[in-house]
């Protein structure tokens, strides 16, 4: 990927810097007595790997691929399997912090051919999504039925003051709000569908915090990608009136003018939350105004069961939308979902302390009234182990009856480092 080279560089710089500090700190120590006043240090690493079995059922139209050829290589099914690794370090002198994510996964199984068969590469299709302005990711293998990839998605140099906090390098910026669908992440939106990435994306940019208050602050934050059209540069302000936390925000958002809001407030039992932004083209005619917004209640019992529901408004929806597309792109702050409507409702009850059950629903009127549908079982093993079956369902109304084109199926075994 190529962009501006002097913002490359920069980036380069801050993450050898990072590195030859992360080394010293390993090697060198100065005498507490030669300062006049100690500068205190530390060294945190944690990290997780986790083993995701897929099982995909599939009916026609899956994505594009003909039936054909679905029937002829694979049948109806798609069988898949991840071991996915990850470790994060984070190293403090006094003030300034040096922080690193490496997500290292291999991929196995049918779709990588699929996608050999159909004239894609899985493997360049996966590099595509994993960077943002600098390249710091690697692809170690990609052949027939086998990809290794591995990206830092955190890699930046921070500097925390009095009231006072500037970050540099790729980090994540997360300006949402509600439960599901983020208008307010300008930098970094994401997919809820992706649920075996908790950590979300990061985005490669320079971003200054100022608190003001107990309950205000404002931030700017500015991403350069490869023309100054592409670019982000965004303020945000934070503030508490009567109860309610609010923000506002103002953006220059790849060629729109962002200006949106968000809230969340305590209604009784029910928690509210909301945001919503418009984004009104500056240059392109042939571009309309878009608006794009979310909101959600959710009530928690004593006994741990939780019940929600919410809406999202997306203008930008096309009458040609289709789910697939979501299953395999990585998003944006206009289209979180692609359908103009959707309704979703969420309920999740503890079993026991160490059994937990999810079901979420999501509902899109239109042509095809469309359903998706995803019930969680997760268990606690033993400390640090936690096993959890994910189901994601995509039903359809075609007429006459509803038809599930897709049903996913996501056995995971995960161990906390």
């Amino acid at each position: 990927m190529k962009g501006y080279p002097l913002f490359d560089r920069a980036i380069s710089l801050v993450y050898v810097l990072m590195f030859v500090g992360f080394g010293c700190s390993l090697s060198a120590s100065v005498p507490a007595d030669s300062l006049s006043r100690k500068i205190e240090s530390s060294l945190t690493i944690s990290g997780y790997a986790k083993y995701l079995q897929s099982t995909l059922l599939v009916g026609g139209g899956f994505a594009g691929v003909p039936d054909a050829l679905l029937d002829q290589f694979l049948g109806n099914s798609i069988h898949d399997h991840l071991i996915h690794t990850r470790l994060n370090a984070v190293l403090r002198i006094g003030s300034v912090s040096m922080n690193w994510g490496w997500r290292v996964r291999t991929f196995y199984g049918d779709q990588p051919r699929l996608y050999r068969l159909i004239g894609e590469d899985y493997g360049r299709e996966i590099d595509r999504y994993a960077n943002d302005q600098a390249d710091m990711s690697d692809l170690f293998l990609n052949r027939k039925g086998w990809v290794i990839h591995a990206v830092f998605d955190r890699s930046f140099l921070e500097w925390r003051g009095k009231r006072d906090e500037i970050r540099f390098g790729r980090q994540r910026i997360n300006w949402g709000k509600a439960s599901l669908w983020n208008p307010n992440d300008l930098f970094n939106a994401y997919s809820f569908i992706d649920f075996d990435y908790e950590e979300r994306p990061g985005a490669d940019a320079l971003r200054w915090t100022h608190t003001l208050g107990d309950f205000s602050s404002f931030e700017v934050a500015v991403r350069a990608v490869d023309s100054l059209r592409g670019s982000t540069l965004a303020g945000l302000y934070k503030g508490y009136v009567k109860g309610v936390n609010y923000q506002v925000l103002a953006a220059y958002h790849q060629d729109d003018l962002a200006l949106g809001g968000g809230w969340e407030a305590d209604l009784g039992m029910w928690g509210w939350k909301g945001e919503g932004t418009v984004f009104v083209p500056l240059s392109d005619g042939s571009r309309s105004t878009v608006a794009s917004i979310s909101t959600d209640l959710t009530r928690t019992w004593e006994s741990g069961l939780i019940v929600g529901g919410g809406y999202l408004l997306n203008t930008s929806a096309s009458s040609q939308a289709s789910l697939f597309a979501d299953l395999n792109e990585r998003v944006d702050a206009r289209n979180l979902y692609p359908y103009r409507h959707s309704l979703f409702g969420q309920i999740g009850y503890p079993v026991t302390p160490l059994f937990n059950t999810n079901l979420a629903v999501v509902y899109s009127p239109g042509e095809e009234n469309t359903l998706f549908i995803s019930p969680v079982l997760a268990y606690s093993l033993a400390s640090n182990w936690d096993l959890d079956l994910t189901g994601q369902i995509v039903a359809q109304d075609n007429g006459r009856s509803y038809n599930s084109p897709l049903q996913a199926f996501f056995l995971r075994l995960r161990r906390s480092l």
